[in-house]
């Protein structure tokens, strides 16, 4: 079972209401992430991801926060230019921060399937719920390679 597998059993996960960022698997995500209902919740949903792959011991720090994320990347060495499958991508604004991420499923021709949270099917990063699309490879995406195989991957793979 890959990263994008996990990911994608996590697919029914919608908004209730519809763009509040609350709902009942929604604040369980957030619960995971560590944040408050009606709070962004797109890394939560990677921390989820994470903590299933990993058991419970994910090389990151709980958070739900992309900038922190990124930072903790950067400081580890952990940043990639060249993405693989089960890498995290994380989406950075004009004035270099973190904003958006979620799970790569596979690359191809400089364009990457990716799954994520709090996003929608025209890719919102203040979306309602968990989707897959593709987007470009560009300087304002960073890619994240984890030190070491998850449990599941590694099973699985």
């Amino acid at each position: 079972m890959t990263r994008a597998d996990i990911a994608r059993l996590l697919a029914f996960v919608q908004e209730s209401p519809r763009n509040s960022n609350k709902g009942r698997w929604v604040e369980a995500l957030q619960r995971i992430g560590e944040t408050d209902p009606g709070q962004p919740w797109c890394a939560c949903f990677v921390m989820a991801v994470l903590d299933i792959d990993y058991q419970g011991k994910s090389p990151l720090l709980t958070t739900a926060s992309c900038e922190q994320i990124y930072e903790a990347a950067k400081a580890n060495g952990w940043l990639t230019r060249d993405p693989q499958p089960g890498d995290i991508f994380l989406e950075i604004n004009a004035s270099g921060a973190a904003h958006h991420t979620g799970i790569v499923e596979n690359v191809a021709d400089g364009i990457f399937h990716e799954i994520s949270g709090n996003t929608n099917d025209d890719g919102s990063r203040e979306g309602y719920g968990v989707f897959e699309k593709d987007l470009r490879i560009s300087d304002l995406i960073a890619f994240v390679h984890l030190p070491e195989t998850g449990a599941l991957s590694a099973v699985y793979a």
